[in-house]
């Protein structure tokens, strides 16, 4: 069993680079996503210079945008972390196709971990997976109440386009995949995210949910995946600047 822990820190940005850089080194396999959060945490390991050679640098979703929009995630990726880095530190970074449907390029991507991992059976263990929480509870492109959420058996699957912008179909590596971590950081970045904290430390606490796989109707990813990772003896870090009493820390 490994473990789960909640840090309540002013600057929750710069803490999620502090956790990232400590994991760094050795050619990593680290799971990245996008958001403003997650971009600003970008901007900080590029002006630390981090050194991300020989890493993978796998992303968690992509929204089905044509290439190089400014709305995907894997160019937000590119712009605020590889491209800033001296050549010597750039990782690799594997995303989505965007020039395919979603099911196909879901399906070429899923091909592309069997690849990097070595088998067909079973999806490689990344050394980090950093994700944000979405006001609802999300991860990755994984929504509450929706099939992609309780899929077990694909590695990466398409996502109807899920009522939030850029309204896009989208594709997004499964549960069981991004659960299979030896860290999981989640940023819960802002006031507005209260309710979603809320409700993922209930779910931790064990006062709702269930376990991944039952009949339970979830309601909360992030639950989901913190429970999971921890599960399989990974170490989950939720950090977030929302303050326990009301308000952000200082």
């Amino acid at each position: 069993m490994g473990s789960i822990r909640v840090e309540r820190v002013g600057d929750a940005v710069g803490r999620c680079a502090e956790l990232l850089v400590a994991a760094l080194g050795g050619g990593k396999r680290l799971v990245v996503t996008g958001g403003r959060g997650a971009g600003q945490v970008y901007e900080r390991l590029a002006a630390r210079r981090a050194d991300l050679a020989d890493s993978e640098l796998w992303l968690s979703d992509e929204r089905c945008v044509p290439a190089g929009d400014a709305r995907s995630n894997g160019e937000l990726v590119e712009r605020q972390l590889v491209a800033p880095l001296p050549p010597a530190l750039r990782p690799r970074l594997r995303a989505p196709r965007l020039d395919r449907p979603p099911a196909a390029a879901a399906a070429i991507y899923e091909r592309e971990l069997a690849i990097a991992g070595g088998s067909a059976h079973a999806s490689p263990r990344f050394d980090v997976a950093f994700l944000s929480v979405g006001r609802d509870g999300h991860v990755a492109s994984l929504f509450p109440d929706r099939a992609a959420l309780g899929e077990r058996d694909r590695w990466a699957v398409a996502v109807d386009e899920p009522g939030l912008e850029p309204f896009v179909p989208r594709v997004t590596l499964t549960l069981p995949v991004l659960a299979h971590c030896a860290r999981l950081v989640l940023l819960a970045l802002g006031e507005e995210k209260r309710p979603a904290l809320a409700a993922l430390e209930r779910s931790l606490s064990g006062a709702t949910g269930g376990r991944p796989g039952s009949a339970t109707v979830y309601a909360q990813p992030a639950a989901m995946l913190a429970s999971e990772c921890a599960e399989q003896g990974g170490e989950v870090v939720v950090v977030t600047d929302i303050a326990s009493g009301g308000g952000t820390q200082g």
